[in-house]
This record gives structure tokens, sequence and C-alpha cells, in this order.
């Protein structure tokens, strides 16, 4: 519906979660987010500060496609032209040697970082079905839990972004 909005010969960029695989139940490390995520409601509720009836009703609508997928549905609304598709993969090494030899805490970083972008994306889902009490806290801890996943030993998979660059045709 966005296609829309955009005058002739005008552009847009989407940027998605998405998968390198054909498999549709594979969507790599993206799923770590989520996992985290309900991890951060579950230590929500059990402080008390969110009902575990409102947990166990929530659902999230998640689906990561494949760049052939949006390949495919861009060329059926036969309103917009790919003029550039890029895949990027967002690895769970968050420190390089410079950033250690100064003493900046990169994960940290990065974890306030994935929990902003994982907010902008969730912010109003949540807020509909939780209210606005949590949100701060919510992603205060999910922000938490993603720099210690970092930090962990566990092998780490890497988290797949697609990027379109649309033009709208004339």
């Amino acid at each position: 519906m966005r296609c829309m909005e955009i005058v002739p010969g005008g552009r847009m960029v989407l940027t998605v979660a998405g998968r390198k695989s054909k498999d549709v139940l594979n969507a790599g490390g993206t799923t770590i987010l989520f996992e985290l995520l309900s991890q951060g409601l579950r230590t929500l509720v059990a402080e008390g500060r969110v009902a575990k009836e409102k947990l166990d009703s929530f659902n999230i609508p998640f689906y990561c496609p494949s760049a052939d997928e949006l390949k495919q549905l861009v060329q059926q609304c036969k309103l917009l032209d790919i003029s550039d598709i890029q895949l990027f993969e967002i690895d769970g090494n968050a420190m390089d040697d410079s950033e250690q030899a100064v003493g900046i805490s990169a994960t940290h970083t990065v974890g306030q970082s994935m929990s902003a972008s994982l907010r902008a994306a969730m912010e109003s889902l949540i807020e509909s079905h939780f209210g606005e009490g949590i949100r701060e806290e919510l992603f205060t801890v999910f922000a938490r839990n993603f720099t210690s996943y970092i930090e962990s030993e566990v092998e780490k998979n890497s988290i797949t972004v697609i990027t379109l660059c649309l033009q709208a045709k004339h």
C-alpha cells in the first residue's frame, strides 16, 4: 500500500528482517531476537509487572521473507520496480580489536542499538497488548539480555537483513 504514496519516479527504501534459506522455518539468528524479547516479558511476569494471562495471550505475527519472495511480491504489484536489492548479515561478533583496545563497551552499544531497532518495529504491538507501562523496562531488559547473549560463548547464527530500493513506475 505504501507504493500509492510515492510520486511517479519516486523512490522508497524498504528494510526487513529476512532469511537466506528457501526453508520458511529457517530464519537463522533472527529468531533469537524474539526469544530474548520473550525472556524479557517472562522476567516482567516474574517481577509482577505483567500478568501471566497477558503474556499467555500475546502473539507476534512474524515472518522472515527471502529475497526471492520479496522480488516476486514487487513484481506482482506492478506499481514498483526494484532498482537495487541487498542482503546483509549481522553477526554475533560485537567487538573488533580497536574497540577492545580503547575499552569501548561495544557489546553494550550493540545491545542498545538492537533494542532500539526492535522497539521501532514492535513498540505499537506491545503497547496495544500490554499498555504503555512496561515499554521502557521491557526494552531495557531486552538490551541487557541481548548484550549477555553476544558476550556468551553460545554459537551465534547471523541475522539476515534485506534492503530493497524501489522506484515507482511512471
